[in-house]
């Protein structure tokens, strides 16, 4: 098919040498194109993975209870930016958006217990 696809678009016959390397060249800037959008979605993964365990640790450093303007403060994130995150980990389940008596929206992480008891061993 590549053959025939690389025959139609350079104009030449399909049993040629000419066609053959055309083929393989088509070929390499697919596999290449494969290659380098995988790695960038793997990339995007990472990053995206640890701006979310960036905003858990300040939600949890702030007892559970955290502003998108405090994420924008304490990250490398705009407010826009670190609004969306929170969004998102809303949708997953992860935090609730509450609106204090004073108008603030606040992220609560109810799941979210402070860094120090994490390694300290619970004693009956």
């Amino acid at each position: 098919m590549l053959r025939v696809f690389g025959a139609i678009l350079f104009d030449e016959e399909e049993n040629s040498l000419q066609g053959t390397i055309t083929t393989l060249v088509i070929l390499i800037v697919i596999l290449a194109g494969t290659l380098v959008g995988g790695a960038y979605m793997v990339r995007v993964s990472q990053r995206h993975g640890k701006r979310e365990k960036q905003i858990l640790q300040l939600a949890a450093d702030k007892g559970g209870h955290i502003t998108a303007e405090e994420i924008a403060m304490l990250s490398n994130l705009n407010v826009a930016a670190a609004r969306e995150r929170l969004d998102d980990l809303c949708l997953q389940g992860a935090a609730q958006l509450q609106v204090t008596a004073e108008g603030v929206m606040e992220y609560v992480f109810s799941g979210l217990t402070a860094p120090e008891s994490l390694s300290k061993p619970d004693t009956p």
